[in-house]
């Protein structure tokens, strides 16, 4: 029959019952997150996706012509997809998913584009759709393409950001930072990902937020990022103001200019309707 939300509720209650009878604690279980996740184990259909342009600027069309140079077999968008085809065991998924990650990238600007340049959009989904794997996937096609600094937007709440981030590491790192973030143990990708994986500089722990010291210990340099490296982090005033501080004293940023030079970076808001700027003001 068909997976429904009330059939998942209804088998979550015994299960978490199992778990502490076996003398496990559930008080930090996530129950829309297991729902989520059990759905997107099950789902069989996804509807299309559309896209609403509005002036484009200066933007410069790139992505049609490079598709065959960017996404090449054991990049990181293939190690993405052929992880999804395991566990979803259904195509078209799989084949939406990758037409509408193509869309929102193709509105990205090109990271090899010279100059400095600003991209901004919207991508709307319903609760429990595939969010996540979408920008997993967005995210994978993008460090194919060249952008080098990825920094997500977790929410505001230390389990959401720790839990987004374990779905990064499966996605894309290939590595349980729940270790730490110089873990070597392999999830998801890791366990057969020919190209190396994506640098966190964040971890799958509830503490596992930004901090300078983190980025000291992977050994991050600005100078030399040669493979993408991912950020994690909830949307909190002081850690916002703390990586803002880090990456001034630590980028390259040409005398006279706000901006990094030569680092193309992606930032994607996971909770784009929740603690977010006042436009309006």
């Amino acid at each position: 029959g068909r997976l429904t939300d009330e059939t998942i509720e209804r088998n979550l209650e015994p299960a978490k019952g199992f778990v502490q009878a076996n003398g496990l604690p559930t008080d930090s279980v996530d129950d829309e997150w297991i729902i989520g996740r059990v759905k997107m184990l099950f789902t069989i259909y996804q509807a299309e996706a559309a896209k609403l342009d509005g002036r484009e600027g200066d933007h410069e069309e790139w992505l049609a012509n490079k598709k065959t140079d960017l996404f090449r077999p054991h990049g990181y968008w293939d190690n993405y997809r052929r992880l999804l085809e395991t566990r979803i065991k259904a195509d078209r998924p799989v084949r939406v998913l990758d037409e509408s990650t193509d869309q929102v990238l193709a509105s990205f600007e090109n990271p090899a584009r010279p100059g400095q340049w600003d991209r901004r959009g919207l991508v709307m989904g319903h609760v429990q759709s595939g969010k996540t794997n979408h920008y997993c996937g967005l995210i994978a096609k993008a460090a194919d393409a060249g952008y080098k600094l990825i920094v997500v937007l977790a929410g505001t709440f230390n389990n959401l950001r720790a839990q987004t981030q374990y779905r990064i590491d499966e996605a894309l790192i290939g590595r349980d930072t729940t270790r730490g973030p110089d873990s070597v143990h392999p999830i998801g990708v890791g366990h057969e990902a020919e190209k190396g994986g994506i640098i966190s500089l964040t971890s799958a722990t509830e503490n596992g937020d930004f901090r300078a010291a983190t980025a000291g210990v992977v050994g991050f340099d600005f100078g030399a990022v040669n493979v993408p490296t991912v950020l994690v982090i909830k949307k909190n005033v002081t850690i916002l103001r703390n990586l803002h501080e880090w990456i001034k004293a630590n980028a390259p940023i040409p005398e006279g200019h706000e901006r990094v030079a030569g680092i193309p970076l992606l930032m994607i808001d996971d909770e784009a309707d929740s603690a977010s700027i006042n436009t309006a003001n």
